[in-house]
């Protein structure tokens, strides 16, 4: 885990405080203590790894095309064609399969909390040369 960005990403959580923890508690949806739950929520966000077998990388990429952008995973997928990656800060991060990575960043969100300006991008960038999935 990367403590730096923890700290960063507890230091900017109000809302992740405020519309996810507290509010989700108001309806008996979440029963943990607040503070314990975003605490270990801020460090998930924060976790390093290496990944080095094929099948492992196979799986995380699968993993990214599913769920890599919170309740936005399927429109994404749909649009842009590729895994990726959104964070808390307007960046996203997609994979093109045996080529490389392509990385985005603009701090304007979208309604879930993804780049809006971001996503745009790497939809015309998929279209215009042919790397969509689907």
């Amino acid at each position: 885990m990367d403590s730096r960005v923890a700290e960063s990403e507890e230091a900017r959580g109000d809302r992740n405080r405020a519309l996810l923890a507290y509010f989700m508690r108001s309806y008996g949806i979440v029963r943990s203590d607040v503070p314990s739950m975003l605490g270990a929520y801020f460090d998930q966000c924060a976790i390093e790894a290496t990944v080095t077998s094929h099948d492992h990388v196979d799986r995380v990429n699968d993993i990214m095309m599913i769920c890599g952008h919170y309740d936005m995973s399927g429109d994404f997928a749909f649009r842009v064609g590729l895994a990726g990656k959104s964070g808390v800060g307007g960046g996203i991060m997609a994979v093109i399969s045996e080529v490389g990575t392509l990385t985005v960043w603009s701090p304007g969100l979208n309604e879930a909390g993804i780049s809006l300006a971001g996503t745009l991008a790497m939809e015309w960038f998929s279209k215009c040369t042919g790397v969509n999935l689907f």
